[in-house]
């Protein structure tokens, strides 16, 4: 098993598997990595995806940005779009790839990382404190999460 940073230049496949889950969000992922303008509207510029793999398949995926849904200037990195095959669940991966994804904001000098979900009870396991529930920039309820690194 490894992560690996996407790079539109050479990991189309990638983009492809990503476009194949079943989750619509997913499929909004992969759209934005088609057009580089709508990529850097939705998710800021340096927006990184970090996918976790092994050998050819996709287990996880998740991106470290500067927007995401909760449209909030003042909190920042995000890490969204946290996505793990359902054939690999429950097995550690999602830790293991927000674990990578924390430390590579803690090495470009963040102090905290956030995240928005609908999920509850799973990230508080991972060490994140639930800020508040916000509207979206779709206008749905999402509950607002913090890690300090």
């Amino acid at each position: 098993m490894k992560i690996i940073e996407y790079d539109s230049e050479t990991h189309n496949e990638w983009r492809s598997r990503i476009r194949q889950t079943s989750w619509s969000a997913a499929e909004f992922l992969s759209s934005l990595l088609d057009d580089d303008i709508a990529l850097e509207e939705a998710l800021g510029p340096g927006m990184r995806l970090f996918l976790l793999t092994k050998d050819n398949s996709l287990l996880a995926f998740a991106t470290l940005s500067q927007i995401d849904a909760i449209r909030d200037t003042l909190l920042r990195p995000w890490i969204g779009f946290i996505y793990t095959s359902p054939e690999y669940r429950l097995q550690g991966h999602a830790r293991r790839l927000l674990e990578h994804i924390e430390s590579e904001a803690r090495q470009q000098g963040e102090a905290a990382v956030y995240l928005a979900t609908d999920h509850t009870d799973f990230y508080e396991r991972l060490g994140y404190t639930y800020l508040y529930d916000r509207l979206d920039h779709r206008g749905d309820m999402s509950r607002v999460y913090c890690k300090r690194l």
